[in-house]
């Protein structure tokens, strides 16, 4: 899914140099600034952290639309998008490489950004420049991945974020069918029993 230029206008920072504002870098191919990159990935991540936090107790399943005969199932979506988050940024990433490194140590377990640096003997630079990427990189991704992209959060959480086959036409004839019951109608019954006859 390619940027829209409403969203690039949101996202961006009114105070970014490289853009003032307008969220793309260049006016005739509307590439994304690197602060709605940013933007991007910091509203997904934010969403990671409630997530993650959250108390097992309060996850709940929720109805989504389905395709076929059963129009509806249910899942767990906050389940579902913390493991979309981690296997998308592992796919970006690449497993095994520094930024996934960096990525899995601060951004996954939460770990300080001076224990990073240390463990992984980067200056300050270096560690900021690796984060400034690896947040760019993830943010297209969570934006651009199909059919469900991770952005807009609120979207991927609706219950109504899969597609629904059409609904079928039915001939007059099926229209017109008559369903039997599948118990008999009470009332003679139930008169009967009032009135005591057998």
């Amino acid at each position: 899914m390619n940027f829209q230029r409403s969203d690039l206008l949101t996202l961006a920072r009114a105070t970014c140099p490289a853009c003032h504002g307008l969220g793309f870098t260049h006016s005739d191919t509307a590439e994304p600034c690197p602060c709605v990159l940013t933007a991007v990935f910091q509203s997904c991540y934010q969403r990671f952290r409630e997530c993650a936090t959250r108390p097992k107790y309060l996850s709940m399943p929720t109805p989504l639309r389905t395709r076929g005969a059963a129009r509806y199932s249910f899942g767990r979506k906050s389940e579902e998008y913390l493991a979309d988050f981690a296997l998308i940024a592992k796919r970006v990433l690449v497993d095994g490489t520094l930024e996934y490194r960096i990525f899995k140590a601060h951004y996954l377990l939460g770990a300080d950004a001076a224990l990073v640096r240390h463990q992984l003997r980067l200056d300050r630079q270096a560690f900021t420049a690796t984060c400034d990427s690896i947040r760019q990189r993830l943010g297209r991704a969570f934006y651009e991945t199909e059919p469900f992209s991770l952005y807009p959060v609120v979207e991927y959480f609706s219950p109504g974020n899969l597609p629904c086959d059409p609904p079928v036409e039915r001939s007059p004839a099926s229209a017109a069918r008559t369903f039997w019951p599948v118990v008999p109608p009470l009332a003679p019954i139930a008169r009967s029993v009032l009135t005591g006859a057998q």
